[in-house]
């Protein structure tokens, strides 16, 4: 597991871990306590989630 490409973006720690046969999916998720709550599962090949303009 490690740090997810758009946790310096967004301003907080959220891991990635690859899984699928071929690593083909990205799980981003957070880890609070004794919690794990998953942000979103993409596909390897979709871009980087972009913290929103404001």
């Amino acid at each position: 597991m490690s740090i997810a490409p758009e946790a310096q973006g967004i301003g907080r720690e959220i891991r990635q871990l690859f899984v699928g046969k071929r690593r083909q999916y990205r799980v981003l998720f957070v880890v609070e306590e004794d919690v794990v709550a998953i942000i979103h599962v993409r596909h390897s090949r979709q871009a980087r989630i972009e913290p929103d303009a404001e």
